[in-house]
């Protein structure tokens, strides 16, 4: 019994025929054993006068001082007593043990005196009022009830004395209050975690590893992590933060552990079967593109000529980038990655092959996607060779290895730079864990700098000095060495195609456009884990490329400079909904329905640019198109928006030579080229025109077609345009063989494209209504050389 309580219990007499009997003259006396450190409450005696009589009513208390010790057990024995005079058999004496306990749940310790025991204070238990409660079990007071505390509800009934707190959904357990158990303390659920109202501990989030009960980590296979109980992965996961795919199980483009498919090693034999005939049909393309450009004249147009559509590769780059927005963290909804990662088809990735099932292990798989390149490589430079000493043969007669194996580099390398740096870069693109260790972020069951790390990096830096540094920087060298030929039939079969697409001035292009891929590659593996400054970085290259492009228009074809305008603008407004899906998460399902909208239009755009370019491919052939007439058009248009903001003598001058050239007039080549190409007019006051007239110098400069490719000359007259007071003017072309045109030097073997000189019909100043038209419904005459010293006259 617990300390303080009273010994509780009733006796019946019998007599010795087992009779129950009574007693009026007989008492019962309770008598405590002596016992150290406890002390018990006086009580009367009871008389034995009814058929069961309760104990007399005896408390044991135990010394406070001796509180913390052992309770004893304590003897106890029940007397008889009789009344004075009375007489009876003796009746024997009933004796017991008693254990004391501290005080239970409920009860609270206090302190008293005993009569006959001094001083020392006694320690009892008694139950706590109403407004306190202890939950102790021990010599502890009462306490008053106290609330549940924040974070936490209360879930007790009615009929319960002290409330029941639980912490509530979204709070974890913390700690219990000392002084009360039902007081809970709650703490936030951490994050990654769920908290359920009650006081279990939390769980996993789908998509996070609990490490323990506070801490959860995102697993970088969220697939694999289905939340719930600590540390459980799903099917085909194992390991820390699952990792790393189960055996059987190999891991695809999109960081998923998928079970291998039956005929693995048959699918990476028949995708690299369709690399090498992918490299067949290159090498045929750089066969003919080779024999087609040794057969040109040096300088000419017929260089220059398509015979494959260039929009098709540009196409194929901005898909390839299509699938690198779609592979960074942007926060992309199931439904939008799935859309933008089917682009991926453009990259070519080992993955499609499931090759880990074939090729047992990361590494030997690394070592396979690094040679992806050099497969279609091999494959051009074979049929290329083959063809060399079989079917063109004649063709090629003179062409070295070397000049077929740089124009299949320059060929193929281009179109796989994206996917062949991303492979490459795989192995050096490591991220740490949270419990330390290094991992490819690629492949997060694939540890770093470990023993098998670094059997596969020497191919890695192989890869680094081949492809992604080497390709540039040996494009770079083979177009500075050969910038003073590159128009040479020998030069342009041999580097043709890394510059054949661009402008002269801008013969670097296509090693530009290589850098920007490359920074697009880096950018997205080596910044992944850091979206915001990502997406700066690459929307600064994107804009950066569409402004350069539009101001430099740096093409020779314009439908090249459009169509890659367009393709960036759309690629900068996927990863602006990409930004717009990262900041805020819970909207990226709405944006579903933008992307798809914008991957539409990026389809489109590339179907209309490459049936465009076949138009004009065959066009050409029919001698219907030529990219300098092309060009000329847009110059002359160009110069009609000029004209009105010009002095009238200025602009009548500029007039003339928009005229011709929105006429495609002037002197053209047999292969399609003209040589005008730039028009720079200014005037001033000489004699040379006589007695009120005004000079104005006719500056036009005119492609060489020289060996070099790069200079030109330009060839400077003076045309003597008197004031005029007529509101017509009359516009004659001066022959160059007159003795005004001889007057100035020119090129000896330059044709001169046109100078204009105006007569005056009377004094008056010519209005500006009165100029030339633009339009062809006021035209001035004027007489232009024409190739072969034939003279045309365009009349009005």
């Amino acid at each position: 019994m617990s300390v303080g309580s009273s010994l509780s219990g009733f006796i019946v007499g019998y007599d010795a025929s087992g009779n129950t009997v009574t007693y009026a003259n007989t008492a019962l006396r309770v008598v405590v054993a002596a016992s150290a450190g406890i002390g018990s409450s006086a009580a009367g005696d009871v008389r034995l006068d009814a058929a069961t009589t309760q104990l007399p009513d005896v408390a044991l208390l135990v010394e406070e001082q001796r509180e913390n010790e052992p309770l004893p057990t304590v003897a106890y024995v029940v007397e008889v007593v009789r009344a004075p005079g009375s007489s009876g058999l003796p009746v024997a004496s009933l004796s017991g043990r008693v254990a004391l306990t501290t005080c239970a749940v409920g009860y609270g310790k206090e302190t008293t005196l005993l009569a006959g025991h001094g001083a020392t204070l006694y320690t009892l238990c008694r139950e706590c009022p109403a407004s306190s409660h202890s939950d102790v079990v021990g010599f502890v007071p009462c306490v008053p009830i106290k609330e549940c505390g924040i974070n936490s509800v209360d879930v007790s009934s009615a009929l319960d004395a002290v409330p029941e707190c639980m912490c509530d959904t979204g709070f974890m357990l913390v700690g219990i209050n000392p002084e009360a158990s039902y007081v809970v303390e709650c703490a936030p659920c951490p994050s990654g975690a769920v908290c359920k109202r009650g006081r279990d501990p939390p769980l996993a989030a789908p998509g996070y590893y609990g490490e323990s009960n506070s801490s959860f980590v995102q697993c970088r296979r969220a697939s694999g992590c289905p939340g719930g109980a600590a540390r459980s992965c799903a099917k085909g996961y194992v390991g820390y933060m699952c990792n790393v795919c189960d055996v059987g199980y190999y891991s695809n483009a999109n960081q998923e552990c998928v079970v291998c498919p039956p005929e693995s090693q048959g699918a990476l034999a028949g995708g690299m079967a369709i690399l090498a005939a992918i490299g067949a049909g290159a090498g045929v393309v750089v066969v003919l593109s080779v024999a087609k450009a040794r057969k040109g004249m040096a300088g000419g147009g017929s260089l220059r000529k398509r015979t494959m559509p260039a929009s098709l590769s540009m196409i194929l780059v901005a898909f390839q980038v299509v699938g690198i927005l779609g592979d960074i963290d942007l926060s992309w909804s199931g439904q939008a990655r799935g859309a933008l990662r089917s682009f991926n088809i453009a990259n070519v990735d080992v993955n499609l092959f499931a090759s880990e099932c074939s090729l047992t292990s990361f590494h030997y798989k690394y070592a396979v996607s690094v040679s992806l390149p050099l497969v279609v490589f091999l494959g051009a430079v074979a049929i290329a060779t083959t063809l060399r000493f079989s079917a063109m043969r004649a063709k090629l007669s003179g062409v070295t290895m070397g000049v077929l194996v740089d124009a299949a580099v320059f060929s193929i390398a281009p179109l796989v730079y994206i996917p062949m740096a991303r492979a490459t870069f795989v192995l050096f693109d490591c991220t740490r864990l949270p419990n330390g260790d290094w991992v490819l972020d690629a492949d997060p069951g694939v540890g770093c700098f470990d023993e098998a790390w670094w059997s596969v990096f020497p191919v890695g830096i192989g890869g680094l000095a081949t492809y992604v540094i080497g390709v540039p920087a040996y494009s770079m060298l083979a177009l500075m060495r050969s910038q003073h030929q590159l128009l040479e039939p020998a030069t342009f079969a041999r580097y043709g195609e890394l510059y054949k697409l661009y402008r002269v001035p801008f013969y670097w292009g296509g090693v530009a456009d290589l850098g920007k891929r490359l920074a697009i590659v880096c950018t997205a593996v080596f910044v992944s884990d850091r979206q915001i400054p990502q997406i700066g970085v690459l929307l600064t290259i994107l804009l950066s490329a569409s402004w350069a492009v539009l101001s430099f228009k740096p093409y020779y074809y314009p439908l090249y400079n459009r169509l890659d305008f367009q393709l960036t603008v759309v690629l900068v407004v996927i990863l602006l909904l990409g930004a717009a899906s990262h900041a805020d998460p819970e909207a990226a399902d709405t944006l579903f329905v933008p992307v798809v909208l914008m991957l539409v239009i990026l389809c489109f755009i590339g179907a209309r640019a490459l049936f465009t370019d076949l138009l004009q491919i065959v066009r050409s052939r029919r001698n219907r198109y030529s990219p300098a007439h092309d060009r000329a058009r847009r110059l002359a248009r160009q110069l009609e928006r000029e004209v009105p903001d010009m002095a009238p003598e200025l602009g009548e001058a500029v007039a003339a030579v928009a005229v011709r050239l929105g006429e495609g007039e002037g002197e053209w080549s047999s292969d399609g080229g003209m040589a005008l190409t730039t028009v720079a007019l200014g005037s001033s006051n000489s004699s040379e025109a006589g007695p009120g007239s005004a000079l104005v110098d006719v500056s036009l400069s005119v492609s060489s077609d020289s060996s070099s490719g790069l200079e030109s000359r330009r060839s400077s007259r003076r045309s003597a345009l008197s004031s005029s007071s007529s509101r017509s003017s009359s516009w004659k072309a001066s022959n160059p063989s007159s003795a005004h045109s001889s007057s100035r030097r020119t090129h000896p073997s330059l044709p001169l494209v046109g100078v204009v000189q105006a007569k005056p019909l009377s004094s008056r100043q010519p209005s500006r209504r009165n100029r030339p038209s633009l339009s062809g419904r006021r035209r001035s005459s004027a007489v232009w050389p024409q190739s072969g010293g034939r003279q045309g006259r365009d009349e009005p």
